[in-house]
């Protein structure tokens, strides 16, 4: 069928067909340029034979209509429609037919499933796109969504609740949803669930062509963006207050890549079984990462003056993870550890604290917090260094390490640079198999500003300072020799020496003052002891 112009009264109806009565082999629907099929806010009605190579339009002379309600079913020449002020749609195609959907103003809704064999998907809006129904089908070809390719207004992508994108499309441009140009446009993503083949990626950008007023990605309740291995990535411009997610309403993902790029409003992700992270927020915009699984800091984790808390069943830190003001770092394993790589820091460069806990061990590159305070705990496990570089925390107010194994080993101490007290706890303490513990519970390095350091009397282990044994004061380091003898001789000291235990211990750089449990002509408190 070779279409002109075709009018009818507005709400009529303009039914072409190349299948009647079941026909397989019907040709295709064209239409000579210039031409438009309009039917007011009636229906425009296009099919022809699903096992034929005929397609309806082509992607240089697409179909032109007017109309409110578009269905058109092709072979798999495919479908390409151009409606003029907006319409409901649905479409479909087989084999290799792509679909292609445009609205040159007015909103385009999907209102019915719309898929293509093998063929590629594009919807496009000057104003908005909605969905009301499943776009993509069991395609294995890529979805393309443009809205707001006008730039102005808020005109949004919505997917509505019942309605999905799925496709089994494996490459980096599996499925691409791109809101408002560079010229402008203040519009959102409202996402619902989307699928692609396990390393497909997911795209969704509200920033597209460097807009700096796009709004925010958000996403329903108990649906999943999920591209098995493959990457999912979240973008909205940086410059103004949107967000992806929200508090209470984060995005969910099923993916080994994640990417989040936010404004002021932050960036909120829940991750079912782990992946590899990088994300950013602009000014005070918080950063929540949460992942059922391991996570991995792939990439930096940045805000400008947010609060930044990741969680995972273990933590894997290769990158720096970095705030200000008075944003503060939180970093909490669920079930294993956390293991920094070496030369990472978490840094709170204003007045925030940082805070690392787990029940595995924590393996330290530098936790720096130089306005405000660092925890440590391990419940089950040591605190390490794993970090080359001479500093494993660095605190302004204070410090706090605690840990069901060690703290440090003798070989490679926890190295601190601390303006206020430090506070340490540890059970354990490092063995020579099957010999006795020749270790330490807890081994530090480095400057106390307060020169004051806080344990319970509970510790069971050795306390070294700067190389320096201060608890408990018997028995020696195993060795022999004159520096086992001067070892002994400066423990004993220390443990017997009234008032030699008072003054300053110049190799450890604590100085000891009276009613600290080191000092036998003084009790302890019952709770901790203290060296200052």
């Amino acid at each position: 069928a070779a279409l002109r112009s075709i009018t009818t009264g507005s709400g009529g109806t303009l039914t072409v067909a190349t299948d009647t009565g079941g026909n397989t082999t019907g040709g295709s629907i064209t239409q000579t340029a210039a031409t438009l099929l309009n039917v007011g806010a009636g229906t425009v009605d296009l099919t022809t034979p699903s096992a034929s190579a005929s397609g309806i339009g082509t992607p240089a002379a697409n179909i032109l209509t007017t109309a409110g309600t578009i269905t058109a079913a092709a072979g798999s020449g495919g479908v390409f429609i151009r409606e003029t002020d907006g319409a409901n749609v649905m479409a479909t195609a087989s084999g290799a037919g792509a679909i292609t959907l445009m609205s040159t103003t007015g909103m385009l809704t999907v209102a019915g499933p719309t898929s293509s064999g093998s063929g590629a998907i594009t919807l496009a809006s000057g104003d908005a796109v909605t969905l009301d129904a499943n776009v993509g089908g069991a395609t294995s070809g890529t979805v393309t969504i443009n809205t707001n390719t006008n730039g102005a207004g808020a005109d949004s992508f919505t997917m509505n609740a019942g309605s999905s994108i799925t496709t089994t499309n494996t490459t980096a441009a599996a499925v691409g949803i791109n809101v408002n140009v560079a010229a402008g446009g203040t519009g959102g993503a409202g996402l619902q669930s989307i699928t692609t083949g396990s390393g497909g990626t997911i795209t969704v950008a509200t920033n597209t062509g460097g807009n700096a007023t796009g709004g925010s990605i958000t996403q329903g309740a108990a649906t999943l963006l999920n591209a098995g291995t493959g990457t999912v990535s979240l973008t909205t411009p940086a410059a103004g207050a949107s967000a992806i997610g929200a508090a209470g309403v984060p995005i969910a993902t099923a993916a080994g890549t994640v990417t989040a790029n936010a404004g002021s409003g932050g960036v909120f992700i829940t991750e079912t079984d782990g992946a590899n992270f990088t994300a950013t927020a602009a000014g005070a915009g918080p950063i929540n990462l949460v992942s059922g699984g391991a996570l991995t800091a792939a990439g930096p984790i940045t805000s400008g003056t947010g609060a930044i808390d990741l969680t995972g069943s273990s933590i894997i830190q290769n990158a720096n993870v970095t705030t200000a003001g008075a944003g503060s770092i939180g970093a909490t394993a669920t079930a294993g550890g956390i293991t920094m790589a070496d030369g990472t820091a978490a840094t709170a460069a204003g007045t925030g604290n940082v805070g690392y806990q787990a029940p595995g061990t924590v393996t330290l590159g530098l936790l720096s917090a130089p306005g405000g305070a660092v925890t440590v705990t391990s419940t089950g496990g040591s605190i390490l260094d794993g970090n080359a570089a001479p500093l494993n925390i660095q605190a302004g107010t204070g410090a706090t390490l605690t840990a069901g194994g060690v703290i440090g080993l003798l070989a490679a101490p926890i190295d601190v640079n601390v303006g206020g007290l430090v506070n340490v706890n540890a059970a354990g303490s490092v063995f020579n198999l099957p010999g006795p513990a020749i270790g330490t519970s807890i081994n530090m390095a480095g400057v106390d500003a307060d020169n004051t350091l806080h344990f319970p009397v509970t510790v069971t282990g050795q306390i070294f300072w700067n190389g320096v044994l201060l608890w408990p004061l018997a028995p020696p380091v195993p060795g022999g020799g004159r520096a086992a003898a001067a070892a002994l001789a400066a423990q004993a000291a220390l443990q017997q020496g009234v008032p030699a235990c008072r003054q300053p211990l110049g190799a450890s750089g604590v100085t000891i003052d009276p009613g600290n449990s080191l000092c036998p002509s003084a009790a302890p408190t019952p709770s901790d002891s203290e060296i200052e």
